[in-house]
């Protein structure tokens, strides 16, 4: 697998077959998590670094299939050129892509996927009790929205401060869970473009779910950075 550079990937620049080892440089920030997210104000941000990043990697024709908060780096940097009124500007947030240990270019893969992630995009679920994994290709079972979706989750858990693993529905509907808690965090505030995007990120039919490009085109672009 060969990743080309990006600022919002965290770059592999070796790896050793045996044992499977990857070697990062040090980030010096941390995964994100619900709990200690920044501010209500960075999910914004965090849509637009990681929509960016999925774009490039589905460009490439690389789907990462496991995204969540533990594989999304933050890094808090000092503005390149803090304003002169406010020298004392605070970090910004910056979110970096990582661990491709589930990406690859055979497949695999596919016996290690986990059914009990909840990240995983409706179709993924629809067919994870059935499917005979020899049989599945990367691309059959993770196409790109599936990350799209994923990412839907991450941005959706961030802005709730609640984990997907908490959100339950009467009757055990996946989506409808997923509906309720789009419909909780548009009463909760969430609204103009980040809503527009995850929106986007969630529609239940992969075929009607927004790409990481066509998404990227709704975003503003970063003026904090």
């Amino acid at each position: 697998m060969s990743i080309k550079d990006h600022p919002n990937i965290v770059k592999y620049p070796d790896w050793c077959p045996i044992p499977r080892l990857f070697i990062r440089p040090y980030l010096g920030g941390h995964p994100i998590q619900h709990s200690d997210f920044p501010l209500p104000r960075h999910v914004l941000p965090l849509a637009h670094d990681m929509l960016h990043a999925l774009r490039h990697l589905h460009k490439h024709q690389i789907v990462h299939a496991n995204i969540k908060p533990a594989n999304i780096f933050l890094l808090l940097l000092l503005p390149a050129s803090p304003s002169h009124s406010n020298p004392k500007a605070p970090p910004q947030p910056i979110f970096k892509q990582t661990d491709f240990a589930l990406t690859a270019e055979d497949d695999s893969i596919l016996p290690r996927l986990r059914s009990d992630n909840c990240h995983l995009a409706p179709e993924v679920v629809r067919g994870g009790n059935k499917m005979n994994y020899p049989s599945k290709t990367v691309e059959q079972l993770y196409p790109p929205k599936t990350d799209v979706w994923a990412l839907g989750i991450v941005v959706l858990e961030m802005f709730l401060r609640r984990s997907p693993a908490e959100w339950k529905h009467p009757k055990g509907d996946y989506v409808k869970a997923v509906e309720m808690k789009r419909r909780q965090a548009r009463n909760s505030g969430m609204a103009g473009t980040l809503r527009t995007v995850v929106d986007g990120m969630l529609e239940p039919v992969q075929r009607g779910r927004m790409t990481a490009g066509r998404l990227v085109e709704v975003l503003p672009a970063r003026r904090d950075i």
